[in-house]
């Protein structure tokens, strides 16, 4: 997608270190010359460059500004980003990708609730991708103190529509699974 959009800034959003090491290898076969940054604490995770500096992360963006450049972020480093943009500006990621997305939605989540705004993480799309959709019951809000910040998978003010549904029947059905 990211080619198809021609996007020249991508953020990727995942849950663990782990999965960022499994992602970057795909993107970098299909990127071959995009600059990649990994926010994260472990510098092990990837060869190039690995930050949670709001200020390396900022001057990483700047030099970037008009090439190709795909940033590999945790869940919960998200505010790490959010932070360096604030001093960047009028710049926006041209794609935003949540994958394992339902990490992202719930009640009060502090890791997760900066991906979702332009206020923070301004981007031209979006797409938020899991195979276990999360959702906020009618029973469950009733409980909620009115303050209470919920990200539910339904709202299509934040998560937008859905463009593809492939249950778990299908999968077996299809012989994927």
């Amino acid at each position: 997608m990211h080619k198809e959009l021609k996007s020249k800034s991508s953020v990727v959003f995942l849950p663990s270190i782990n999965l960022i090491q499994q992602t970057i290898s795909d993107w970098q076969v299909n990127l071959p010359r995009a600059r990649i940054l990994v926010i994260s604490c472990d510098k092990t995770v990837h060869s190039g460059e690995v930050t949670t500096s709001p200020k390396k992360i900022r001057d990483f963006i700047n030099r970037s500004i008009g090439s190709e450049f795909v940033i590999f972020c945790t869940y919960q480093s998200s505010k790490k980003l959010c932070k360096a943009l604030s001093k960047v500006d009028s710049f926006a990621f041209d794609f935003v990708v949540a994958d394992e997305a339902h990490r992202s939605a719930g009640v009060n989540l502090k890791s997760s609730r900066y991906i979702h705004f332009n206020s923070c993480i301004s981007a031209k799309k979006r797409l938020y991708m899991t195979a276990t959709p999360k959702f906020v019951s009618s029973g469950l809000r009733r409980f909620l103190h009115e303050d209470a910040k919920i990200s539910c998978m339904s709202d299509e003010s934040v998560f937008g529509k859905q463009v593809h549904v492939f249950s778990f029947r299908e999968g077996i059905e299809s012989n994927i699974l």
